[in-house]
This record gives structure tokens, sequence and C-alpha cells, in this order.
């Protein structure tokens, strides 16, 4: 939005059929149409791309962690809805082995998010710092393509060769949490990088 002193002037960003209707209208509207122009209203970005105004003025880290947040409670919860309609429906319970895909993808999105990144390239890589962080990083990535490996592999062996009437529907589940929990990592991670590109 463009400024005036420390304010942003939301008229700037809407309509102009809103910006001029009466003033008591607009002050009811402000609060909401603000918010909907940061959306709607695109601008050019340096890069050339078409991007939300709000993106570039440190939304994008917000919504980063909403999306990120929502992608990973909806993937823990698919995986607990799964394993429970299993027990109840079947009397399958799932071994421990199962369990293991999700915690690992849980802390690969924990690792990647818990760093800067722009430690990764001060200095180069002969700094200790940086070796450190791309250590942490590769760690991070190692654990997140383990998960999902293993979630395929084990729908893969329960499609093929079941071990249990019942057994393919935790399997799948865990699938789809692993794919969920590593978009919402992705998500967080790109949020915090349009926030620190926007310092």
């Amino acid at each position: 939005f463009a400024r005036h002193g420390s304010r942003p002037r939301w008229r700037d960003a809407v309509h102009p059929s809103i910006a001029s209707a009466p003033p008591s209208l607009n002050l009811r509207l402000a609060p909401h149409v603000s918010w909907l122009a940061c959306f709607v209203r695109l601008t050019a970005s340096p890069h050339g791309w078409l991007l939300p105004r709000c993106m570039q003025e440190g939304v994008a880290g917000s919504l980063g962690a909403i999306t990120g947040g929502v992608l990973f409670a909806t993937g823990w919860l698919l995986w607990i809805d799964g394993v429970a309609s299993a027990h109840s429906l079947y009397g399958y319970s799932t071994g421990a082995a199962e369990w293991v895909p999700g915690v690992l993808q849980t802390l690969a999105l924990l690792m990647v998010n818990v760093i800067s990144w722009s430690a990764m390239t001060d200095g180069g890589f002969d700094d200790s710092l940086a070796k450190k962080v791309k250590a942490w990083v590769f760690l991070s990535f190692v654990f997140a393509f383990s998960g999902l490996i293993a979630s395929i592999y084990i729908v893969v062996r329960e499609v093929n060769f079941p071990s249990a009437f019942g057994s393919t529907g935790p399997a799948t589940r865990g699938l789809l949490q692993n794919l969920l929990i590593f978009l919402g990592s992705l998500a967080l991670r790109v949020g915090r990088l349009s926030d620190s590109d926007s310092d």
C-alpha cells in the first residue's frame, strides 16, 4: 500500500468506485476491504513477477506459517484417524515402524525451520558456521526424504502383500501425512525466506 506517514492508505489499493464511496461507508469497509484489496490488486515485483502488494510487505511470512500449520495438522489428523479407524473397524493395530515416517518428517520440518538460511551463504563454504548450517540442512532433508521413501514403501508393501485385513488404510494415510507435512515444511520455509528478502 502507499503510505501516508506511518499508516497504510487503504484507499490507494482499492477500486476507485469503492474509494469514492461516502466517508461513513469507507470507515465501515476499511478494515475488511484493505485486506481484500491486498490479495486482489497486483503489482510488479523487482523480479518481474506479479505479486500481491501485501506479500511485498511482510504478509508472506504469516501466510506461510498459516499454510504450513494447517498442512502439518491435517497430516497428523489424517494419520491418527486412519490408525483409530483401522483399530475400531478391523481390529488392526499399527506397528511402531509405521509411525517412523511421520516422526522423521516432523523432525525434518522442525530442523529446516529453526535455522536462518542466510547463515548458509554468509562467509562461503569455508566458514565454520556455514559448514554447520549446510550439514544441518542436508541432514534435515535426509530425514524428510527418508520419511517419504519409507511411507511409499509401506504403501506398496501393504497393497501388494497386506499384513492384515484393514492394513492398507493406515498405510495410505501415512503417505498422505508425509506429503502434507513435507509441503507444510516448504510453505513455512518459503514464507520465512520471503520475509527475509523484504527486510
